[in-house]
């Protein structure tokens, strides 16, 4: 009797147990802990701050689904991954999505399961839109490759499906790094880093957005706002153009913007906004890095970590990273440059805070979360601001709970919750291990409360999909952790 009580007793523990709760003062998180089905690829190309070194993993792709489902994109060895999770963050491997690639660089997934993967393929240096249906089948591949550009070994690239001003239906927007050759747009591109933007329809056809943006681009991030009808492109430079403009060693956090009329396609002719300058060295090393932005009324918020200090052309880095953020809103016409807020900072201790990420949360606040040196050891904290960047709750330890990733952002599900995954343990690194073999997968739980205002990117829920928008993660959880303590205490005066 005591063995098949055991026995049922083990086996329901490991049926059930597939996503597991935490919490943690206010904060109730929901972690799914992934065996990926191949080690993650760490020798992504990948400059970093105040290094120059090109060593971390490819990055990781979420987005959040109409029916509160979770989509996850990563890279392998030579294959690239789009994985599932439902409702209640359990992976859902048999509609897993896979393609040879060297590395995924965007993803974007539809509603009704058909997805894209912007992929770039070491062998023959292209990248490519690739587009899937639900089955997984590949519908189309576009490359993407033109002469301004055939080197596309660096990453820091992103994907979006949106409209945009020069077309009345939604296209693909693939934002991506770019290495300069004789063939440029630009004459003086030749040897340099910068960034491309086109648009892609539904059939596979691409057209030019510009074909040199941001010179010296180090990072890239795309975020859209349907409400403005508009994209943000936001990056970091290891060298002008900084406030100074000039060809000397200073580097910023910037934003670019787009010519708003068809007769801008392809020009290279862009207004951008400088939020920060940074210390650079014209050679991969720059002093901060700007954190995902997302969409809010009226424009982006974009959260970045720096010095704050003064930086001068040439000189030496200085100081410690805080956290900054600044409120990003349209110029007054649509070909003007984005007009950015003056800096808020959110942290001013003497110990660097990195990897900020942001996401609307209840009663019209953000949620907030960075990494800080704690003695030498990366900790993550976590905090609510208000719309005016004041904190409602203080940043907080929540490492014995989770940790964030490096670069991969926070995502935001229609009921409210917030959703990230990482490839460490709940420790930030700025190192990594040889081999990754596992993911954690996080569910912010908001109790089933949508934030406001709520901005999707998958779209609205479909009628008839799984996934409750007031049944919180944990609370779905909790009667199966019931009937586990219950029959923990039957075994327990079974086996006495």
């Amino acid at each position: 009797m005591r063995s098949f009580v055991s026995l049922f007793l083990v086996s329901l523990a490991c049926a059930l147990h597939l996503a597991h709760a935490q919490t943690f003062g206010d904060f109730k998180f929901v972690v799914t802990n992934v065996t990926l089905p191949a080690a993650m690829k760490t020798s992504s190309a990948y400059f970093r701050p105040n290094s120059g070194s090109t060593s971390q993993p490819a990055p990781i792709y979420l987005q959040a689904m109409g029916d509160n489902t979770l989509r996850v994109g990563w890279s392998g060895s030579g294959q690239v991954y789009v994985m599932r999770f439902d409702s209640n963050g359990n992976r859902v491997a048999a509609d897993d999505m896979s393609t040879t690639a060297t590395e995924l660089r965007g993803m974007y997934v539809h509603n009704d399961g058909v997805a894209a993967m912007l992929t770039w393929d070491q062998a023959s240096t292209s990248i490519y839109l690739r587009k899937f249906g639900s089955n997984g089948v590949q519908v189309w591949s576009t490359q993407l490759e033109n002469d301004r550009a055939v080197d596309f070994s660096l990453g820091g690239s992103d994907l979006t499906y949106a409209r945009d001003p020069y077309s009345t239906t939604p296209r693909y927007q693939a934002y991506y790094k770019v290495h300069g050759t004789a063939a440029s747009c630009w004459s003086g591109s030749d040897g340099h880093e910068g960034d491309t933007l086109k648009m892609v329809n539904d059939s596979g056809i691409a057209t030019m957005g510009y074909c040199w943006g941001l010179s010296h681009s180090m990072n890239s991030f795309l975020a859209y706002n349907p409400a403005l009808n508009r994209s943000l492109l936001a990056g970091v430079t290891d060298c002008f153009p900084g406030s100074a403009s000039t060809s000397a060693a200073l580097g910023s956090l910037r934003l670019v913007q787009y010519p708003a009329s068809a007769g801008g396609l392809g020009s290279g002719n862009l207004a951008t906004t400088n939020i920060k300058d940074v210390y650079a060295n014209c050679g991969g090393q720059y002093g901060g890095d700007i954190g995902r932005p997302i969409a809010v009324n009226g424009g982006f918020l974009v959260p970045f970590y720096a010095p704050n200090v003064a930086v001068s052309a040439g000189a030496a880095f200085s100081g410690t990273y805080d956290i900054g953020i600044v409120r990003v809103t349209p110029g007054a016409t649509p070909n003007a440059a984005w007009v950015a807020s003056p800096i808020t900072w959110l942290t001013s201790t003497s110990e660097n805070e990195l990897y900020p990420h942001i996401a609307p949360w209840k009663n019209g606040n953000y949620l907030i979360a960075f990494a800080r040196n704690v003695a030498g050891t990366y900790k993550t904290f976590m905090g609510v601001i208000d719309p005016n960047f004041a904190y409602v709750s203080p940043p907080v330890d929540v490492s014995s709970a989770v940790a964030i990733g490096e670069r991969h952002g926070f995502v935001v599900y229609p009921n409210g919750d917030v959703g990230w995954a990482y490839p460490w343990g709940n420790t930030p690194s700025v190192s990594y291990p040889a081999a990754i073999n596992t993911l954690k997968v996080v569910r912010l739980s908001s109790l089933g409360i949508a934030p406001t205002p709520f901005i999707p990117l998958g779209g609205a829920p479909k009628a008839g999909t799984a996934g409750s928008p007031g049944a919180s993660t944990a609370s779905q959880n909790a009667p199966f952790a019931v009937v586990i303590f219950a029959l923990s205490a039957l075994v327990a005066m079974l086996l006495a």
